[in-house]
């Protein structure tokens, strides 16, 4: 009678066990399938954001601006998609520790955060910017992402750059019924260009991604040559400024670009007359703050293209509440960012005006002589 109690006693604590078990690992399903759901509608969220701002817009029939301003959740929901496209074309991450070496020995930089940045053309940068390669209106400074969980590196990129979403009818709906002629607060015109204007070539965007990968922390140098003909950049500021070279063909196209390239502006020998000195940099301030023609004449000359009374009308704009004003050096050049911040309701972001604006103006100096050599805008 004892033997049948016990057996039974045994039994009956091996199916508890069992059961708590199944119980758990239920419960494991059950928040991972919360937590997908959730990424998915934060995704489409964000994805809905982007295809209204447009991919860029002409502001007043004059230049083009970016009507939406990137944040770090643009890029935190994109990693977990990319990562599982790059999974479909064979790539397998590394371990944790392998891959935090890997990281350290090419970029000399360690993974304090989930996510690291790495300006490529300036390696001692240690801020951190959100900026689309891709994008022909902020296409300085050239960056990519370092992620942690998954351990992965990719460049920043808006959804519809790696998202077929023209398959989904409710998207293309969605985007039919986006206003593309608006007007800001001020009355003046801009139009929008829409993502379904461009084409998409997601498998390309993607395959740059994998390959990069397989090459820095794989060594997988089948990937070499798919790389220089299609991401030269990329493999030319790896190997300039981080004197990441670990192919033959990689060294040999190297050394023949930067040949080809000698005499181009991006590679001449920078004299000391242009280099940007303190008092400069104290002048362009100077204009920021107060702007006027008469001043602008005193002390800088620009590029025949720019409009120097749309710069000195959004420097001057009474409407700004607040204006801040920060720069940085890339090569020889100063970018400067100057950020207004207005005063508007939530039926005026609506209808088109913008809570903030930032003008991106960019100085070079050539011979002693201060240029204003480019201007960039973007809102939100």
């Amino acid at each position: 009678m004892m033997i049948h109690i016990k057996k039974n006693y045994k039994t009956l604590l091996r199916n508890t066990i069992f059961g708590v078990i199944l119980l758990f690992l239920n419960s494991c399903k059950t928040a991972d399938k919360e937590d997908i759901k959730q990424d998915e509608i934060l995704f489409n969220k964000v994805l809905k954001q982007q295809l209204k701002a447009g991919k860029s817009a002409l502001y007043n029939n004059s230049f083009d601006v970016e009507l939406y301003k990137y944040n770090f959740e643009d890029l935190e929901v994109t990693i977990p998609f990319i990562f599982d496209e790059v999974k479909k074309l064979g790539y397998v991450e590394l371990g944790e520790k392998e891959f935090n070496e890997k990281v350290n020995k090419i970029f000399k930089k360690n993974i304090s955060d989930n996510i690291l940045y790495v300006n490529l053309d300036d390696k001692n940068d240690k801020t951190t910017k959100i900026y689309r390669n891709d994008n022909s209106i902020n296409i300085k400074p050239y960056s990519v992402f370092v992620s942690k969980k998954p351990n992965l590196i990719t460049s920043f990129y808006a959804i519809p750059e790696i998202y077929n979403y023209q398959n989904e009818s409710e998207l293309i709906e969605f985007e039919k019924n986006i206003k593309t002629n608006i007007k800001d607060k001020d009355g003046i015109s801009i139009k929008k260009y829409l993502w379904k204007t461009e084409r998409q070539n997601t498998e390309k965007v993607i395959r740059t991604i994998y390959s990069r990968n397989e090459y820095l922390f794989k060594d997988n140098l089948d990937v070499v040559n798919w790389l220089l003909k299609n991401d030269s950049k990329f493999m030319f500021l790896i190997a300039k400024n981080f004197g990441f070279i670990e192919s033959e063909e990689h060294k040999k196209w190297f050394e023949n670009y930067s040949i080809e390239n000698n005499n181009s502006e991006d590679v001449r020998e920078i004299k000391k007359d242009d280099l940007f000195a303190k008092s400069d940099i104290s002048k362009i301030k100077t204009f920021l703050t107060v702007a006027s023609k008469e001043k602008f004449s005193t002390s800088f000359e620009k590029k025949e293209d720019i409009n120097l009374e749309i710069l000195i009308d959004f420097l001057n704009n009474k409407s700004c509440l607040n204006k801040n004003i920060s720069f940085n050096k890339i090569n020889n050049e100063l970018k400067f960012e100057v950020s207004c911040f207005y005063d508007v309701t939530q039926e005026d972001i609506d209808d088109g005006a913008f809570s903030e604006e930032t003008m991106y103006i960019y100085f070079n100096k050539i011979n002693g002589r201060i240029y204003l050599n480019k201007l960039e805008s973007g809102g939100r």
